[in-house]
């Protein structure tokens, strides 16, 4: 429900933000610059002498009119006329029907275009021309509630006035000029008067008037939600100090933070780094501390936390407020900043690249294989097509725009493609991010790190154990993987292989669009014919005609080769797009494999997790 509702409040805010801005602007205008117009250069006709025709009139009485509602005598460019109203309604731009007589003779006529020009001039003040006149059809031109036809005359002044005049009876409907017309749209504009309809009871306003008491109360309900959990205050510019033991290297530090900020924030800003894919955004759930304090589970905790876990105190530093806790114990965590200078780079697919890294400034940890590091990724311009791509590769990128982008600074997780005694490198495959459907390409962290040069360097807090120390167990794995979700994935096999020496048997599902995107391949082949517990399962989705593999997605061979009654105790080590992970972690429940035996790690959905909390 809470995410339910903090949706909705965002969403709403943009109907509701661009019709804000609508109303400041004409309401700023109007108030400014509506009367700045020239005078309207209108006049009223002028009156003649009715006793002139004392005794020439027609009689009324003779109009060949069977019934009308009204006749009266008007003067039309100063000549007497019977208007003989034969159907009308409350307003004038409603349907009516009217005909018109010579008041002297008593023969019909109507307004044609030289009596239309005449009662024109007979309105007009000023000394410019007519430079033109036209019949404007009902529901049309300059008068779209008018449902009658009607004549506009165009004056050629320097306020571009015109004048309007009913087609049937000859009357003088309205006139304007420019000024008056860019007011009349500011008023439309302002009052969302679309149609026209001359009212505040139309569709439309009371549509946002709906939206916007939505608005309203979901604004409400989530600022009831940030209390009840801690994490609005009011108590602005306090400190709050809080114990933190960092259990991967037994050091205590106290922190002091602002009691309105989140705790993530509030060790972020005394240079303590919790892993956090996401940003703090609450999707990855990587940012975990314990606590014995008894804080409320937030809905995104009782998504990404597993009940046990919950019920042992873990929590999102994202979630919550710094005020809220006394004392925290964190088991991975990253003191101080290391210097990384790109050693090697390469392209190893026409979007994935090698990027390899010497730390050059802190101190490395050991660190097991599947662990991470938190990229420092400053702002600036950059380009959204890389430039060193191999000729070989030069055409799939010719489907790109390349365009300068300007980001803002941020943070960027990669997971570690090689182990801890591997080299004395940290080897990482980042692919350059596009999107086929808009045609750009560009994200803000691997338009970065890929465009670095052999010699230059970048900051970065690790290594983080998020994925490998909760996964690394014992027994049959079964990896899976697509795209650059390889990386953790090569860790974990070279680790257990050449490392460890594992004798259980491992399997290694892997996914690619077609030959030239699958990464490794050599490699991996090279350890299959090594050792004879690891199988390399390779499968294109779109191959050529002479790929001689597997083809299909990798749920569908994890569904066709694996005997789950075989590896039904297996640990399951999933890493590539969010859509395959959705399948086959449905797949693998659907074998009765036991949510503990699922691990996670999402680099599209920045989620890392054990799925016991399923």
């Amino acid at each position: 429900m809470s995410l339910l509702i903090t949706k909705s409040h965002r969403w709403l805010s943009v109907p509701i933000g661009i019709q804000l801005l609508i109303w400041l602007g004409t309401g700023l205008y109007l108030s400014l610059f509506s009367n700045d117009g020239p005078a309207l250069k209108i006049q009223k006709p002028q009156g003649i002498e009715w006793q002139v025709y004392a005794g020439k009139l027609y009689p009324v009485n003779q109009l060949p009119v069977k019934k009308a509602e009204s006749i009266q005598t008007v003067l039309l460019a100063g000549k007497p006329v019977y208007e003989v109203i034969l159907y009308s309604q409350p307003h004038n731009y409603q349907p009516r029907q009217v005909r018109l007589f010579d008041a002297v003779s008593g023969q019909p006529f109507s307004i044609d275009k030289q009596w239309a020009k005449a009662i024109a001039l007979e309105r007009y003040s000023g000394d410019a021309a007519l430079s033109k006149i036209e019949l404007e059809q009902s529901s049309g031109g300059l008068l779209p509630k008018q449902k009658n036809a009607y004549w506009s005359a165009y004056f050629d002044d320097s306020a571009l006035t015109y004048i309007h005049i009913d087609q049937q009876s000859g009357r003088f409907l309205t006139a304007s000029d420019e000024h008056r017309r860019f007011v009349a749209l500011m008023f439309k504009l302002h009052f969302m008067d679309y149609w026209d309809t001359g009212s505040f009871n139309h569709p439309l306003l009371i549509i946002v008037a709906v939206l916007a008491l939505a608005f309203g109360l979901s604004g409400l309900a989530w600022l009831i939600m940030l209390l009840k959990a801690g994490r609005f205050t009011v108590r602005l510019g306090a400190l709050h100090k809080i114990d933190v033991l960092v259990a991967n290297n037994n050091q205590n530090v106290t922190v002091q933070g602002r009691k309105n900020t989140t705790l993530l924030t509030t060790l972020t800003q005394n240079q303590l780094q919790l892993p956090a894919k996401c940003g703090g955004g609450g999707t990855c759930g990587t940012c975990r501390f314990y606590t014995q304090s008894s804080l409320p589970a937030q809905p995104a905790e009782t998504h990404l936390i597993s009940h046990s876990e919950l019920a042992a105190g873990c929590r999102l530093a994202c979630q919550h407020a710094a005020h809220s806790v006394d004392s925290i114990i964190v088991k991975d965590m990253a003191t101080q900043a290391l210097t990384l200078q790109v050693s090697r780079a390469q392209y190893i697919t026409p979007t994935i690249k090698e990027i390899a890294f010497k730390v050059t400034g802190g101190n490395l940890q050991k660190f097991n294989a599947g662990s991470s590091m938190q990229f420092s990724i400053p702002g600036g311009k950059r380009r959204t097509v890389p430039v060193d791509i191999p000729s070989r590769w030069r055409s799939y990128w010719a489907q790109f725009d390349a365009q300068t982008v300007s980001y803002k600074s941020t943070t960027r997780s990669y997971s570690i493609a090689n182990y801890s005694g591997e080299c004395d490198e940290l080897i990482f495959t980042i692919k350059w991010q596009c999107n086929t459907t808009t045609q750009k390409s560009g994200g803000a962290g691997s338009s970065y790190l890929c465009s670095l040069a052999p010699g230059e360097s970048v900051e970065a807090y690790g290594p983080f154990a998020s994925f490998a120390e909760r996964a690394y167990q014992p027994g049959a794995k079964v990896l899976i993987g697509g795209g650059s979700g390889i990386a953790p994935l090569r860790a974990l096999i070279y680790e257990a292989l050449i490392q460890n020496s594992v004798s259980h048997q491992m399997i290694f599902i892997y996914g690619a669009r077609n030959e030239e995107d699958l990464c490794y391949s050599d490699e991996f082949e090279h350890l299959a014919k090594r050792f004879e517990n690891f199988t390399y399962l390779p499968t294109l989705s779109s191959p050529s005609p002479a790929w001689q593999g597997h083809s299909g997605y990798v749920q569908q061979l994890t569904r066709q080769h694996l005997n789950f009654d075989v590896f039904n105790s297996a640990n399951f080590y999933l890493c590539g797009p969010a859509p395959m992970l959705a399948e086959v972690k449905s797949l693998l429940l659907s074998q009765h494999i036991e949510p503990q035996q699922i691990y996670i790690d999402s680099f599209n959905t920045n989620e890392v997790k054990n799925e016991s909390n399923s």
